[in-house]
């Protein structure tokens, strides 16, 4: 079988606007008593709504990389919104059960602005 072959993955490339972003760092207790760490920056996609009785925008949520992406997007002094290209992959239990997982999120230039984009590589954020 060859390389490609077996490397192949769903995976889609979206480009869209960032309108906020979002860090968060801790730990939590579950109601059972189990200690969950949790490292992740979010970010909030604009989107369409759709329907017969809608109007105007919504915003989507997605894990995008470890809180230390939000604050090497404040040092790069990003401003939002911003335009950026993400990268998910299509995963799944296998029972029917279906997720949308980040796996690339890079910021895309601004039109007349020189600045480099940042990029990222998240460790398997999921879209919320």
């Amino acid at each position: 079988m060859s390389n490609e072959i077996e490397n192949a993955e769903l995976t889609m490339t979206y480009k869209g606007k960032v309108v906020g972003i979002k860090a968060g760092k801790g730990t939590f207790k579950t109601d059972d008593g189990q200690v969950v760490n949790y490292d992740s920056t979010k970010v909030f996609l604009e989107m369409p709504l759709r329907g017969e009785n809608t109007r105007g925008k919504a915003t989507q949520e997605l894990k995008v990389g470890k809180a230390s992406l939000y604050e090497t997007l404040r040092l790069d002094k990003i401003e939002l919104p911003f335009l950026a290209e993400i990268e998910v992959q299509k995963t799944t239990n296998g029972k029917g059960e279906e997720r949308d997982e980040v796996i690339g999120f890079r910021i895309l230039p601004a039109a007349g602005k020189s600045h480099q984009p940042s990029q990222a590589q998240p460790a398997q954020a999921k879209a919320a």
